[in-house]
């Protein structure tokens, strides 16, 4: 009986070292697969996104920590784009995987600290900013004022136009919720507010409060059909994603962003993101970030 229980003991012994010496190959391959760089980006109380920097090509897939399956997006320009719900203010836990890669996990936060000076913030006619958000370190571009990052981004703009024989700058550029306010009371005074709610944003909806746009000069034109057929104008429209600027009160798209068409209203996202806007042929934030159409208050 001692016998027979000594070769049942030695016989799982081997089986156990068996297995081990078959994982153990695996659990080094995994060890050694190259990490991906995962950046969560706020964009609104209740959305957050995720930006996955694989080759194009790369499909990349998002859980909740917990392992229920969110969604997945194939990489171009060597990036990916996942946006998510999640309840306002809160901060949740990700696991992101993609082929070849080691598993990343990241926490998002849509906290009002997190929203503050966010590069994506959004807003729309559907989205409001408080009436204290203000953007820190602004900087002069001209006589105006926007973020640091936008205004190196609008310089380059400028000189870039330059040097294709064209003059540009900056009309306009960050607004405060009071100076939206006082525009936006002058418009109405003006044209009533019917017509002035697709001229100017009401305070608080504006992304001149985010301090990451810019209208800019095309002189002589003040008219949106002017623009659009001036060699400056031309220009702005073929190149401003270069630059990490998006049209985004792009000509045609009034039912879905609620403006007028501003082709000279630039907004900054920065040239990764607009690189991959500009690949996918996206004209619209609403459409870049799955928000609903905001042509309405």
């Amino acid at each position: 009986m001692k016998r027979r229980l000594t070769t049942s003991l030695l016989a799982a012994l081997i089986a156990v070292l068996a297995t081990l010496a078959v994982s153990a190959p695996s659990a080094r391959a995994a060890s050694t697969l190259p990490s991906m760089s995962v950046a969560p980006y706020a964009l609104l109380p209740t959305k957050t996104a995720l930006w996955v920097s694989v080759p194009s090509g790369t499909v990349v897939t998002v859980r909740h920590a917990g392992g229920s399956l969110i969604g997945s997006s194939t990489s171009v320009t060597g990036h990916a784009l996942l946006v998510l719900w999640q309840p306002s203010g809160s901060r949740n836990s990700y696991v992101v995987t993609a082929p070849g890669y080691a598993t990343s996990t990241v926490e998002a936060s849509t906290s009002a600290t997190s929203l503050a000076g966010a590069l994506w913030r959004m807003t729309n006619k559907r989205n409001a900013l408080p009436s204290t958000y203000a953007p820190s370190g602004l900087q002069t571009v001209g006589s105006r004022q926007l973020t640091a990052s936008a205004a190196t981004a609008v310089r380059q703009l400028i000189a870039g136009a330059a040097a294709a024989g064209l003059t540009t700058g900056v009309n306009s550029g960050y607004r405060s919720y009071a100076s939206q306010s006082a525009l936006y009371d002058q418009d109405v005074k003006q044209y009533g507010q019917k017509v002035a709610d697709n001229l100017v944003a009401r305070p608080g909806f504006s992304e001149h409060q985010l301090g990451l746009a810019a209208d800019l000069t095309n002189a002589p034109c003040t008219n949106a059909s002017c623009t659009t057929t001036t060699a400056t104008g031309r220009w702005i429209a073929a190149n401003a994603w270069r630059y990490g600027f998006i049209l985004s009160n792009a000509v045609g798209k009034t039912a879905i962003t609620g403006w007028q068409s501003e082709p000279w209203h630039v907004r900054y996202l920065g040239t990764s993101l607009t690189a991959y806007v500009h690949a996918r042929q996206i004209v619209t934030e609403e459409d870049l970030f799955g928000l609903p159409a905001a042509p309405t208050y």
